[in-house]
């Protein structure tokens, strides 16, 4: 049999931990390996379903000639009217794609969008699942085309595996995340084939040369003097230029954009625009460089020189120019939308340091500004502006003379994603998060509609004071561990409207929040850090409010679980805490009076912790996830076994005999209890479509906090994944007997990818 979980009392609450999101040295360590002697069964039905907000700055396209809107988000296509003073939205197409005569959606979402302005097709990049042609007239079938692989008989027969796609007369230019660069011919949109490749290699790992790669993520194309050319950007080295005026692709020149601050650190590029013979880069680190290239057509030396970086003060995501190329629009995700006059792009650089760190003075690089926190997307056409923020979701501005812009009404918003999603809690139908981002923290409710419209919807919003660490829910309220601020008592009743109460304030930094109920009372269990001890307090089952009875002294608690064992004077209750150093148990049978019974000291960083008794499990941080023996609490726990995670191990949510881990920038990985003798913890192939054995699933931004909940009859591994904002992945399997009785069916073996040596996050 597999583990007993009582699934009601032991939901794990979220890590609490807020992290940027940062294309870290994990992308260059390979997949785990797995210990000799485990077996590694496959879990071939974690899925991607949805995404809010969708954080690709490739997702929004504006058709003039239709005067439409296009906007991916997850696997839909939103189609709006844009000609009115509202978004009137025209259809809402759901990507759907055919493979092995079997109808699969997007795995990971729209990675990118291009629209052919000629007519209604739309081009999407799906990632591992290749290129859909999306007729965006026909919303009942929308997917006319799919090109997966190479066309036959081309001596580059690899999957595709696209990550953005840009039209240009009749050609699809494809960033292929694990290839190169492709260009695909659609004369006949429903018929797509492979013109010409760039196939970029890791060249023996040499990073000191131009083929070192970290996998195509943008492309953007423009015609100059007429012939067509291709700007690249590779999310390890930088911008690279190739001309395809022919069906081919030639390289013309690359910029290497590696971090300064360390050799070989990610360049963390987003975006690229384009106005001969400029190119302006966004970089998550140093806002938006400025590339003069002309000496890269002509030949001269040097080929491409950089002459400008706009310090924008948060960071800096999606682009886009005005009509006449003089204004650049960035969408900044902490501060909104920055307006940066480009008319002439070299003048007035500062190098007053002597040390040829080129900047824009601030009042060129905020010469106009539209605030809205968390922006990720920016689009213009000649007359409108159109940005997708967290704050406010997709806003029409509208340019009037220089650069003012007044908002124009919207009262039919397709979405209001949140812009920095670090912890969550989901019951039935709705999930909870903490959106932890500067002037808008607080707590967001999400109607999880499910399978049948395939996406979250914003129902409420509150903000908080402190910083939204975590959120948990009794009854007809939600608790907002809200940092020095207390605990925020919400009243969620009405979902479109929830209210503050009360706030329960004595004083601290607090982290986490879970509850017990036994005999028709409701008791609270609060990590407060500041003060440094675990509060426990009464619930007022009326009015929310929080009334403390006790607590336990701890140094740097931070997470905390509740959990109950039979023993030989009856039924006991105890928490089990972390606090960087380690797990402590604390039985709080009698919450006035809560005694310790033991602890164990980790070598890691203990960052959060559940439990399916006689076992805890500890996300213990560098040290990855720690199984530990709680069965005796006559005796101090014990460790049993230890998985190392690629990346520091955040959250824990626990399914059955399955550790479901946030692991950063890796995302999530799935780890089995075994029922063997000694017991045993073994990685769960969760991702087939890597071609090799992983137990890693790949998320958009740092997964710093998951949960594993049931709807409608499915389970879902729903994640907090920072910038990110919201995933929700979809699982078929049904896994409540354990890993050893559950059988596994093989998925279809992949076929072979050219692996670059950084493995990107998209």
């Amino acid at each position: 049999m597999g583990m007993l979980f009582n699934w009601d009392t032991n939901f794990k609450k979220p890590a609490l931990r807020k992290f940027l999101l940062l294309f870290t040295a994990a992308a260059f360590m390979m997949l785990l390996i797995p210990r000799a002697g485990f077996s590694i069964d496959v879990l071939d039905s974690f899925q991607f379903e949805d995404r809010w907000p969708k954080s690709s700055v490739d997702n929004l396209a504006y058709n003039a000639g239709r005067n439409e809107l296009y906007l991916a988000n997850g696997n839909f296509i939103t189609v709006l009217n844009a000609g009115a003073g509202t978004f009137e939205e025209i259809s809402r197409l759901k990507i759907e794609i055919s493979q092995d005569s079997q109808t699969v959606q997007v795995g990971r979402g729209i990675t990118g969008i291009a629209d052919d302005p000629e007519s209604a097709y739309v081009y999407a990049a799906c990632g591992a699942q290749g290129i859909a042609v999306v007729n965006v007239s026909d919303p009942v079938d929308p997917v006319k085309a799919v090109l997966s692989e190479a066309s036959p008989g081309d001596s580059e027969d690899n999957p595709i595996h696209a990550s953005d796609v840009d039209y240009l007369d009749n050609r699809l230019y494809v960033a292929d995340v694990y290839f190169g660069l492709r260009i695909v011919n659609v004369d006949t949109p429903t018929n797509p084939y492979q013109t010409g490749v760039y196939e970029q290699t890791a060249d023996g790992q040499d990073t000191e040369t131009e083929t070192a790669s970290g996998g195509h993520i943008n492309v953007y194309t423009k015609i100059i003097n007429n012939e067509k050319f291709a700007f690249v950007l590779d999310q390890y080295y930088g911008l690279r230029i190739f001309n395809v005026d022919d069906d081919t692709t030639s390289h013309v020149s690359s910029f290497d954009m590696r971090a300064r601050f360390y050799w070989g650190q990610y360049s963390e590029v987003v975006d690229v625009v384009v106005d001969s013979p400029y190119a302006y880069v966004t970089d998550l680190t140093y806002g938006v460089t400025i590339l003069n290239f002309s000496g890269a057509l002509s030949g001269s030396t040097p080929e491409i020189s950089n002459v400008g970086q706009i310090e924008t003060p948060g960071t800096a995501s999606g682009l886009a120019l005005s009509g006449d190329n003089t204004t650049l629009f960035v969408a900044d995700g902490n501060q909104g939308m920055l307006a940066a006059n480009v008319s002439n792009p070299e003048a007035a650089i500062d190098d007053s340091d002597g040390r040829g760190s080129l900047a824009f003075p601030d009042s060129l690089v905020q010469e106009q500004s539209y605030a809205a926190s968390g922006s990720y997307a920016v689009l213009a056409s000649i007359a409108n502006v159109y940005l997708a923020t967290g704050a406010e979701g997709l806003t029409w501005l509208q340019q009037d003379t220089g650069l003012l812009y007044s908002q124009v009404s919207d009262s039919n918003n397709p979405y209001d994603p949140p812009a920095d999603t670090t912890a969550l809690y989901a019951e039935g139908e709705y999930a909870y998060i903490s959106d932890n981002d500067g002037p808008i923290e607080g707590l967001r409710i999400l109607n999880l509609a499910g399978p049948e419209s395939g996406r979250a919807e914003l129902r409420g919003f509150v903000p908080t004071p402190g910083d939204a660490n975590a959120v948990a829910v009794n009854g007809s309220f939600a608790y907002v561990a809200d940092g020095t601020e207390g605990v925020a008592v919400i009243n969620i009743e009405n979902k479109t409207a929830p209210l503050i109460d009360s706030t329960f304030d004595p004083g601290g930094n607090f982290r986490d929040i879970a509850f017990w109920e036994q005999d028709g009372s409701v008791t609270a269990y609060i990590a407060d850090s500041g003060a440094g001890r675990l509060r426990i307090s009464e619930v007022n089952q009326s009015t929310g409010a929080l009334t403390e009875i006790g607590s336990h002294p701890l140094t740097n608690v931070r997470a905390t679980t509740i959990y109950a064992r039979e023993e030989t004077d009856g039924i006991h209750t105890y928490a089990a805490l972390v606090n960087g150093a380690g797990l402590t148990i604390v039985d709080v049978t009698d919450p006035t009076t809560p005694v310790g019974t033991g602890s164990l000291d980790t070598t890691g960083d203990a960052r959060d912790v559940a439990v399916t008794h006689p076992y805890a499990v500890v996300a213990d941080g560098s040290n990855g996830v720690l199984l530990v023996d709680i069965s005796d609490p006559n005796n101090p726990p014990t460790l049993l076994d230890s998985y190392s995670t690629a990346e520091p191990a955040e959250a824990i949510s626990l399914y059955a005999s399955y550790i479901h881990t946030a692991v950063g920038s890796r995302g999530v990985a799935v780890i089995g209890i075994s029922e063997t003798d000694p017991v045993e913890l073994t990685p769960i192939d969760i991702d087939p479509d890597q071609g090799t054995e992983s137990p890693y699933y790949n998320t958009p931004g740092y997964a710093s906090s998951l949960i594993v909940s049931e709807m409608n009859e499915q389970r879902y591994t729903y994640v907090a994944d920072d910038h990110g904002g919201f995933l929700s992945l979809l699982h078929d399997d049904d896994l409540r007997e354990g890993i050893n009785e559950q059988p596994f069916t093989e998925s279809p073996d992949d076929s072979a990818r050219i692996e670059c040596f950084i493995t990107t996050l998209f």
